[in-house]
């Protein structure tokens, strides 16, 4: 950029100068990192000697929280003014594609040796939380009852998820930032005009508004059939959903759904002796191209854990606890990073 590699904005009417160095802390993917592209760049004015003026840019935004986040992008440190409200200096910095930079700077470096309580959010039942889930841009939700309440990463309140009284959340999760997958325990009653509704299974959910996206059914004999749905998994680059699925009939194992259509992929039935419709927790595995099946204590007495190889319908590895010395349940289990083991926490 011409002009000395200075650059110059109007703020809301106040005059603000920096370097193109500083500016371009920012980074190229926020709104301020994208002025520096040449496509962007407008003419610099020159003066009445002929000598280039720095490029000007006005921007209607407030001022003050504009000094505060160029000074941050100066020195690193964020300085909040105890007059700026914290929160209208998020959302100018989620304007100037800055939120993580403010992040960062108000957290911290992590570290796990040295752990303190951020925030908190009162629970209207402490403890009874089904599933407790980070939300990718900070957030997180949680699950209770028939509903699932979500905060942004300011843990603000947003729209909650709510089911009727009648529908017991098993899980949620993220598939991304906007996507929040509930599923739903199936709960047979009857309506007041002699119909019956199943309920149950699961469907995506706008985690900014709560509304209902789509849902996602399981068929038997190309007919939608009512089931229970369980842990979720995730596939990210082929867009999968994994649910531990089970009905009434058939319907017993881990369904696959296309998250973008919701539409029904594959469906892994239970071979015996391994309850993989009422399985706790899935996990994807990239290396063994496989899906992890843990069903734990106490929907089962004894644990069993198994390998799924969708390709060919088979079980390339299981693990049970049946018949062993320990006599302590296993609560949880979970795939080692390396991938080739399996950590399991008992009682």
């Amino acid at each position: 950029m011409a002009g000395g590699g200075r650059v110059r904005f109007n703020v809301g009417g106040q005059l603000f100068e920096t370097t193109t160095t500083t500016h371009a802390n920012a980074g190229r993917d926020s709104m301020l990192g994208a002025l520096l592209d040449s496509s962007w760049n407008v003419p610099c004015a020159s003066s009445a000697g002929g000598a280039e003026q720095p490029a000007e840019y006005f921007i209607d935004r407030n001022p003050a929280c504009f000094a505060v986040l160029l000074d941050l992008l100066r020195t690193g440190s964020l300085h909040v003014p105890p007059q700026l409200p914290e929160k209208l200096l998020y959302r100018e910095a989620l304007y100037y594609g800055l939120l993580d930079h403010v992040r960062s700077a108000r957290r911290g470096a992590f570290d796990g040796d040295r752990l303190r309580l951020a925030s908190s959010v009162p629970g209207r039942a402490p403890g009874d939380g089904t599933a407790i889930r980070p939300a990718p841009d900070g957030g997180l939700c949680v699950a209770h009852g028939g509903s699932v309440r979500v905060y942004n990463w300011m843990l603000d309140e947003r729209r909650p998820v709510s089911l009727d009284h009648y529908s017991q959340v098993n899980a949620a999760a993220y598939l991304d930032a906007a996507t929040l997958p509930v599923a739903v325990r199936e709960k047979k009653r009857l309506l007041g005009n002699g119909t019956r509704d199943d309920g149950g299974g699961m469907a995506a959910f706008s985690a900014a508004s709560g509304d209902l996206r789509h849902r996602f059914r399981v068929q038997h004999a190309r007919q939608p059939k009512p089931f229970t749905a369980g842990a979720l998994a995730f596939h990210g680059s082929s867009g999968r959903i994994f649910a531990s699925c089970k009905g009434r009939l058939n319907e017993h194992g881990v369904g696959v759904w296309d998250s973008a259509t919701g539409e029904q992929a594959d469906f892994f039935y239970e071979p015996p002796g391994c309850a993989l419709g009422d399985a706790d927790r899935l996990q994807w595995l990239d290396a063994a191209s496989a899906l992890m099946v843990a069903t734990l204590f106490p929907k089962t007495d004894n644990c069993s854990i198994g390998l799924l190889d969708f390709r060919d319908k088979s079980v390339a590895w299981s693990w049970s606890d049946a018949g062993t010395a320990e006599d302590k349940r296993v609560l949880h289990a979970i795939a080692m990073d390396d991938e080739r083991s399996v950590c399991v926490i008992n009682q």
